[in-house]
């Protein structure tokens, strides 16, 4: 697959989870950033913290372990993206 198709279809995942993220209270800068066919089914199975915003205590912690999921999946991309460049650039060759 090419390279151009693969960033043009996890830039849709990535604005797919934003949205996604956004309706939910959610932030949606980071959720951008977890593109992919995971990222979006994380998304979806959080818990909104729009649901309970009436409850402060509740509201912070949906919003809390939404960031949260969202910032270990990055990092889990982010490690992945790494080993794969290394191997392809570096091993392969």
């Amino acid at each position: 697959m090419d390279a151009p198709i693969i960033i043009f279809v996890l830039f849709i995942f990535g604005i797919t989870n934003a949205l996604i993220a956004n309706s939910k209270h959610i932030n949606p800068f980071l959720w951008f950033f977890c593109a992919g066919l995971f990222g979006t089914l994380m998304i979806l199975i959080l818990p909104s913290a729009k649901a309970v915003q009436k409850d402060k205590k509740k509201y912070e912690n949906r919003q809390t372990i939404g960031n949260t999921v969202g910032f270990i999946i990055v990092g889990i991309e982010v490690v992945f993206l790494i080993s794969y460049f290394a191997f392809f650039q570096f091993i392969w060759k």
